[in-house]
């Protein structure tokens, strides 16, 4: 191996392909932030920081736990406020959490389909069985 291609070998083994910022922005925004979070656990992981994935998954929870109370004090109705307290969760992780591990631009972004596959196959069945079951209604969309 020539020396200018094992330089280039060694630069490129200090990246990591990482799912970038904005996809965890729309995961949390579109689906939860728990979904975010896992594509930022997934991250943490790949990047060896094991440890941080406990904070970052706390931090889901204890979000999903306060947007419930947010949402059944003001009645539940209202899908804007739940959309908005997505986007915050969201942005939480995006630019809290991601910029504390990864401070620097220095990844590859990494494919989202396989997630957002994953992400479609747990939600369109609950979607689907809370519609033929429950009603609209209990989506919020009556």
């Amino acid at each position: 191996m020539d020396p200018e291609e094992n330089e280039q070998y060694n630069e490129d083994k200090d990246y990591v392909e990482l799912y970038s910022k904005n996809a965890i922005r729309g995961f949390s925004l579109f689906f939860s932030p728990i979904f975010g979070g896992v594509l930022l656990s997934l991250n943490l992981w790949r990047a060896g920081f094991k440890q941080a994935v406990i904070g970052v998954m706390a931090f889901c929870v204890g979000w999903m736990l306060v947007s419930s109370l947010i949402l059944t004090q003001i009645g539940g109705k209202s899908n804007s406020i739940s959309v908005v307290l997505n986007l915050i969760g969201g942005f939480i992780l995006s630019d809290y959490f991601f910029r504390k591990y990864f401070p620097e631009e220095d990844y590859y972004p990494r494919s989202i389909w396989k997630p957002l596959i994953v992400s479609l196959l747990i939600v369109v069945p609950i979607v689907w069985f809370t519609l033929k079951y429950a009603g609209p209604e209990a989506l919020g969309l009556q």
